[in-house]
């Protein structure tokens, strides 16, 4: 392992360059996308020709910001950390290693709120909307996080 890291440790420096930009860009990127989301008028009480309700798009919003754009960009960054962990001699663990069970309890405690929300928002709807409607939006929202619609 020691032999690999030494022949190796250019093409590892340049992964941990590449990792904190590319983790950096989507942390800040969901951050933007975010606020010009909520900006543009979505958060306001604003319906789109989607049919669906405003609190249900809040709830699409956030939960694509934390599933697409914050927790790639904590992973990538975790594994920059990782990465040089291992090839310097003298590295401590960094912060997101060193927490890493708290950002996974943190992670779940997000999915099982998307989960109930997404639950109770097609409880709360199917007395006036059409139940097949909801039942989509619901397997859409809880199975298929990285799907746009």
């Amino acid at each position: 392992m020691k032999e690999f890291l030494r022949e190796n440790r250019r093409l590892l420096e340049f992964y941990c360059v590449a990792g904190r930009i590319i983790g950096w860009l989507l942390i800040i990127g969901g951050v933007v996308w975010f606020g010009a989301m909520v900006a543009s008028g979505v958060g306001k009480g604003i319906e789109y020709s989607t049919g669906l309700l405003t609190a249900e798009l809040l709830l699409f919003m956030i939960s694509a910001m934390l599933f697409d754009f914050m927790l790639p960009g904590v992973v990538a960054l975790g594994v920059t950390e990782l990465i040089t962990y291992f090839y310097q001699p003298q590295a401590k663990p960094g912060f997101i290693i060193s927490r890493a069970h708290k950002i996974l309890y943190a992670y779940a405690f997000f999915l099982v709120i998307r989960t109930w929300c997404g639950y109770w928002w097609v409880v709360q709807s199917s007395k006036s909307n059409s139940w097949s409607r909801q039942a989509n939006w619901a397997f859409q929202t809880c199975c298929l996080p990285s799907r746009s619609y």
